[in-house]
């Protein structure tokens, strides 16, 4: 339900009157875990106001300082690395100069707990104080900056055991200064804090713009490794941000609907229209451009979009094609690459983007039908970010050629090249309001070089004056490359669309209404592509040892990594529930043991909690989620048969195994085939959790090519003699039933020595072979409608494996991953968002 804005106000005033008696509740506030009076205070309070994402707190207490603290906090836990950022400020004159209010860090809620804190005092004094030992004297190093009754900017940052505030009365650039040698464990309390200095008062405070950040990590690889994404909108007047959209892998570079209601954003490889009503994104149809860099921008009519697609007959090259906004078969315009759009003319008749020919960065425009480029600028350097202003009378962009990345303008045809801003940072991407007054734009710190701009960076979004002058800070903000590459302003230019980023562990939908999650459709996959190098043909070891486990959408987008270590991890099955995976890894592998044993681990579906289960092979899940069947070694010893990953051992048999039973009290599986003379392996629940469908084959066949392996089904409960479904001289594997039951899709040799996928009912009949190649074709799963099937196809060389789609009639064959790196052993199911 939304309240009138006057009812909010009054319950929330209301609220804190009622809340002043309160000890400390222990349930979340916001991002927040829970809040706490620390030591003797008077009761303190927070309220979250979700619309707007602020937090007003009350607290009392006499003094953060000493040998004690007492103040109301509003805390969660972190570990690691980590930024802590907030606009802060007081409300009404208060009582005592030294009231305080920031963030603090600390290890326990004990009152003369070790701590780092960022204080602002009610006079304006901002000072990083710290006690270095329990119950030790209180010490600080005060700020050069004073911010008496100021509206200010606080941040403090944990980097490897350095503590690090930054502060700034907003709108201004950042003080820092850093603090060592105080040790704080690994794992510690974190949050705004409320200290009246007055046991006897309770002072309030107001905390906008709260943002709790996992930086990047040291040995991140850009443009390899990503970091989690949140979409923030700014109101450019009262400079309140909110998140309206989180996601755990990388999307970039907003821009705006010209109706005001959608957003546009890159989002690894494809275009993304976000619903800002509904909180909802959609996939646009732009046919075969699905290698989009950020380099995206509406026409000033809203009806066409120009976008920046890396075509594979250009080797990678990023070209510039138009394409409706809502959608179809993009037109290339661009003959050459690499080329990098960044605007379009209000009257529709041309393009500007960055051209890289030769050595050479420079700017670019050509008409947006297609034809010859024109060259407008000339000077050595990077020249980058080109963009209309409204009327059409210059453009403006970012240069370097005076040693910093500084903001420019010229005229249409390139005449006139003026300098705009001239400061000690490396500014970006200048972004013209739709009036024509403004200039908003990214600003890199010093230590930055002037021709990069990297990701996961402290960086600054500025505003000032269309023809130069005095600039203010609008948002400080940790980002960089995709925050706002394209143009970011609203149509009626009250706000600007960004980016920010984080590491996530899941994706977060802060805007989206309560209850239970929704189920995406999602495939688990092994992929190498973090470590491309690792080539079957050349080390086919490391090729095996680099395998780790992904989720990626339905239609191949936004690949998340779940495992990260130097083991091999394959196999992946989704719970049905969406909560869990199931999968191999030989990281418990004994010296002089197989690259290629396995055993089944499972982990939360955001890739936490991994557990070993047991040894074993080629999970799948039980219809309720609490059993898994897989293969296994009936004695506990056998040895892989081949090298295959999975490969089935000389005394395999396909068990059943309660998951829970096996983590809390070490339970034994049970073998449902137990068969010594065949090797069981490839085991598949049905749907209806009654009968498991597996492969059998001699023990005497030949491992390579086993012409005895044939299909069987057989009863979850053992009994009964195992019903052959299929009955030939070739080999059968890894079959899958339809959701519905009614069919089984499998991988067949017909007629020559490389696996296609066929189908056939649940009973053996109907076998359809649905392709036909002269690759393998191998490890086959529906789609949770049962509609099509997800499988792997050698595209090059040995074990240069990538994931393709087919209908369940053998139409539509489509390619869904590409190089770099391996792609193979698709599961298809669902996982909450």
């Amino acid at each position: 339900m939304r309240f009138p804005s006057l009812y909010r106000i009054l319950t929330l005033g209301l609220s804190l009157g009622l809340l002043g008696n309160v000890v400390g509740a222990q349930s979340a506030v916001g991002i927040f875990d829970a809040q706490a009076d620390v030591g003797r205070p008077r009761p303190g309070s927070a309220l979250y106001d979700s619309q707007r994402q602020t937090y007003l707190v009350a607290g009392s207490g006499q003094n953060i300082w000493g040998d004690h603290d007492d103040f109301h906090f509003v805390w969660k836990r972190m570990t690691g690395n980590f930024i802590l950022s907030t606009r802060a400020r007081f409300l009404g004159p208060g009582v005592e100069p030294h009231r305080k209010i920031g963030w603090t860090i600390r290890p326990s809620l004990e009152t003369s707990s070790t701590h780092v804190t960022a204080a602002l005092h009610g006079d304006g004094l901002m000072s990083l104080q710290f006690r270095r030992t329990t119950g030790a004297t209180t010490e600080e190093a005060k700020s050069r900056d004073s911010l008496p009754n100021s509206d200010a900017v606080i941040q403090l940052e944990r980097r490897d055991g350095v503590y690090i505030m930054s502060v700034a009365r907003f709108g201004d650039t950042l003080v820092t200064q850093e603090l060592a040698g105080v040790s704080l464990p690994d794992t510690v309390y974190v949050g705004l804090f409320v200290c009246a200095h007055n046991d006897s008062i309770v002072e309030r405070a107001t905390f906008s713009n709260v943002r709790v950040t996992k930086p990047a990590k040291r040995d991140l690889v850009a443009y390899r490794d990503y970091l989690g994404s949140n979409l923030e909108i700014l109101d450019v007047r009262s400079g309140n941000a909110t998140i309206v959209q989180q996601y755990h892998g990388s999307f970039q570079a907003p821009n705006w609907t010209r109706d005001g209601k959608a957003l546009i954003y890159a989002q690894e490889g494809r275009l993304y229209r976000f619903d800002i009503a509904s909180r909802s994104a959609q996939a646009i149809n732009t046919g075969f451009a699905t290698r989009n860099n950020n380099d995206h921008v509406l026409a000033f009519d809203g009806r066409m979009m120009a976008i920046s697609h890396h075509a594979v007959e250009d080797s990678g090259a990023s070209i510039i094609y138009t394409v409706p906004t809502t959608g179809g078969t993009p037109k290339r315009v661009t003959a050459k690459g690499p080329s990098y759009l960044h605007g379009w003319s209000p009257d529709g008749r041309w393009l500007v983007f960055t051209g890289i020919r030769g050595d050479e960065l420079d700017v670019y425009k050509i008409a947006a039908a297609g034809g010859n480029e024109i060259r407008l600028t000339s000077a050595p350097g990077l020249d980058d970010g080109p963009e209309y202003t409204p009327d059409g009378s210059y453009i403006y962009f970012n240069s370097s050629r005076t040693g910093r990345m500084q903001i420019w303008r010229m005229r249409p045809d390139g005449s006139g090249q003026q300098q705009i801003t001239n400061d000690g940072f490396n500014n970006w991407f200048p972004h013209i309001s739709p009036d024509g007054k403004w200039i908003a734009y990214l600003s890199f710190p010093p230590d930055v070089a002037a021709d990069d701009h990297p990701f996961y960076k402290h960086v600054l979004l500025r505003l000032m004056p269309i023809a130069g002058g005095p600039s203010r800070v609008i948002a400080y903000v940790y980002g960089g490359q995709g925050t706002i590459n394209v143009p970011s302003w609203s149509p009626d230019g009250k706000r600007l669309a960004f980016v920010s980023n984080s590491t996530m562990q899941v994706a977060v939908s802060p805007g989206s209404p309560g209850g239970a999650a929704a189920l995406r459709s999602t495939i688990a996959f092994v992929s190498t592509r973090h470590d491309p190098a690792a080539d079957p043909m050349v080390n086919p070891q490391r090729a095996l040892l680099a395998a780790e486990i992904y989720l990626m959408n339905a239609d191949g987008t936004s690949p998340r990594r779940l495992t990260e270590n130097t083991y091999y991890d394959g196999f992946p099955s989704l719970s049905p529930d969406g909560r869990r995976v199931v999968f191999d890894s030989n990281r418990l592998r004994a010296e002089g043991e197989p690259f290629n044993v396995s055993d089944l681990f499972v982990m939360n579906a955001d890739g936490t909690g991994q557990t070993h289960l047991l040894r074993g092979s080629s999970a799948t899940w039980s219809a309720d989620g609490k059993q898994i069947a897989f293969h296994g070694s009936a004695s506990g010893k056998g040895q892989p048969i081949k090298p295959d990953p999975g490969a089935a051992t000389s005394d395999n048999d396909i068990f059943v195994l309660n998951v829970e039973n096996v983590v809390r009290n070490g339970a034994k599986p049970r073998n449902i085939t137990n068969s010594p003379d065949a090797i069981d392996d490839d085991a598949d629940w049905s749907p209806n959790a009654q009968k498991i469908v597996f492969t059998s084959h001699a023990v005497t066949d030949d491992p390579i090519n086993s012409v005895t392996a044939e299909i069987y089904t057989i009863d979850v409960v053992g009994s009964g003699k195992p019903q052959r479904l299929t009955n030939n001289t070739e080999e059968e594997r890894a079959p899958a039933w339809s959701p519905d039951g009614k069919r089984i899709v499998f991988s067949c040799r017909r007629g020559g020595p490389d696996f296609e996928i066929c189908v056939m009912n649940a009973d053996g009949t109907g076998q359809v072979q649905l392709t036909d190649n002269d690759v393998p074709d191998l490890t086959p799963s529906w789609s949770p409608d049962g509609k099509k099937i997800v499988f792997h196809r050698r595209v090059g060389g040995r074990g240069q494996l990538q994931l393709f789609l087919v209908n369940a009639d053998g139409t539509g064959e489509l390619q869904l991953t590409f190089p770099p790196g391996i792609n193979a052993f698709p599961n298809w199911g669902e996982v909450r968002d």
